[in-house]
């Protein structure tokens, strides 16, 4: 064997001495069904509690939208079948929890039986004397005039807005699946002919909207000073499936995927920190109500 043989076989040796298929799939369906359900606790919080308050529906159309994304990423560069199928049902979770925040959050589930509509009447008093000159003005009481609203218009009002709801999820998932089968096929056409800037496009494109899509629920965060309406059960199914996909990436057949693996790492650095501002602003306001009731006391 001469050294060209010699230095080919190392070469070989060292570039499969992490491969391992089981341990990549193994890890790879690990990941993808924490993944597939994690978002479920999200959703039965929501559904149970009737209530999307602290979520915000932006973030959850972003994610959708990035994971569909990812998802054209995964299927054109051939990823492994489990880090395929993770982002589908992702993004179809996010999706549901997307509908809920619209359902949710809308005046027309909250419309109470009765409408109120208050005519305020003020009369302003006439000077009094025994008073050294000054001004009074006394408010009489808020008249309430209540004009009550029919059951049937209350349910057909929630009627509407079901569909409404209903036809927003089944527009996004006609969309998305029709711009992720186009763009899929796309890929790998350019893949196979070595053609590397789509996917690595969509590979950036997909981490920024991950990065983007944190931000709106960092601003309700820091706005409220409180971290609610979070599912911890979820965040930390989310952790633990991204790591589970990084160790598929690891075990994976060369090259490793920088751009997949830094979707995972992202996502794990956000949760991290959205779980370090929930204990500082628990600290935060418990310090401020202490001080609060030692100024009361005094």
């Amino acid at each position: 064997m001469n050294v060209t043989d010699t230095n080919s076989t190392n070469n070989s040796l060292s570039s499969s001495s992490h491969e391992n298929p089981i341990l990549e799939n193994l890890f790879g369906y690990l990941g993808t069904f924490l993944l597939s359900i994690q978002l479920l606790p999200q959703v039965y919080k929501n559904w149970k509690g009737k209530s999307t308050k602290g979520l915000s529906a932006t973030m959850l159309l972003i994610f959708a939208t990035s994971s569909f994304i990812f998802g054209i990423y995964t299927i054109g560069v051939s990823l492994p079948i489990p880090i395929i199928l993770q982002p589908q049902s992702f993004g179809l979770l996010s999706l549901v929890c997307h509908v809920q925040c619209l359902y949710y959050n809308s005046n027309k589930y909250h419309q109470k039986e009765n409408k109120k509509e208050e005519i305020h009447i003020e009369e302003k008093r006439d000077k009094d004397e025994n008073n050294d000159h000054f001004e009074q003005s006394e408010k009489k009481p808020t008249l309430t005039v209540t004009t009550p609203i029919s059951d049937y218009e209350r349910k057909l009002k929630l009627r509407n807005h079901q569909i409404k709801c209903l036809s927003i999820f089944s527009f996004w998932i006609v969309f998305f699946t029709t711009v992720q089968t186009v763009g899929a096929l796309w890929i790998k056409r350019t893949h196979e002919k070595n053609i590397s800037w789509p996917e690595n496009t969509l590979g950036t494109l997909s981490l920024v909207l991950i990065f983007i899509g944190f931000l709106p629920q960092y601003y309700v965060i820091f706005r409220d000073k409180i971290v609610r309406g979070i599912s911890f059960i979820f965040t930390c199914m989310d952790m633990i499936g991204c790591i589970f996909e990084l160790l598929s990436l690891a075990f994976a057949p060369p090259p490793f995927n920088i751009l997949a693996s830094l979707v995972y790492i992202y996502i794990i650095v956000s949760w991290l920190l959205i779980i370090f501002l929930y204990y500082f602003f628990s600290w935060w306001n418990s310090r401020k109500n202490k001080e609060v009731a030692e100024e009361n006391q005094t």
